[in-house]
């Protein structure tokens, strides 16, 4: 029988391996159809270890849909802990493939309509805009995650002022235009 300790750290390892189990569709079809699944991660959420809980929602952002986000989630205690998150890991090289992965499942979560609120109330695009116009992620997931998340993000009038305030975002959208990254090129033009 595990002790607490031993339990907390196999909650980390398990956790840790379906975050990267989530890069693969045939294992997110498989998660989205499994119900325990989602219940278990919900249930998985609700401690006060932080990185146990921040890897629960980056799994359940990628295999929840709407229903699931209104009825089972917390969307302020969400966003708050990716924001937690997202603030250590955004100047720490060591973390990028973790900042990737945040920015992964940010993208899926922007989707719901009660933490797109919750972003902009905790003021995350700032970061967004950091991880787009920054030269070390230039060419990444990073940037175009964070596009993608910036651009769901827009369609909120209170942050498509920020976004458009930000000159050097706006006129960094205009390099990214021509970028050869299709799936860049398209945010950054309708992000303009």
């Amino acid at each position: 029988m595990l002790d607490h300790r031993e339990t907390i750290i196999a909650k980390r390892t398990l956790l840790s391996t379906l975050c990267h189990c989530a890069y693969n569709i045939d294992m997110i079809v498989y998660m989205k159809n499994n119900l325990l699944l989602k219940r278990l991660l919900l249930k998985m959420s609700e401690p006060d270890d932080s990185e146990i809980s921040f890897n629960s929602y980056r799994i359940l952002a990628i295999i929840m849909n709407e229903e699931d986000i209104k009825t089972s989630a917390n969307g302020c205690k969400i966003v708050s802990l990716f924001y937690i998150y997202f603030i250590s890991m955004i100047d720490d090289s060591i973390q990028i493939m973790a900042l990737d992965s945040l920015l992964h499942s940010l993208k899926s979560l922007v989707q719901h309509e009660q933490i797109k609120i919750e972003l902009i109330n905790k003021e995350t695009i700032p970061l967004l805009i950091r991880c787009v116009i920054e030269a070390n992620f230039q060419k990444t997931k990073i940037q175009q995650y964070a596009l993608a998340t910036s651009l769901t993000l827009s369609f909120n009038d209170e942050a498509l002022k920020v976004l458009e305030k930000d000159v050097n975002f706006m006129n960094h959208l205009k390099v990214l235009e021509n970028s050869t990254e299709e799936n860049i090129q398209r945010a950054a033009n309708h992000l303009l």
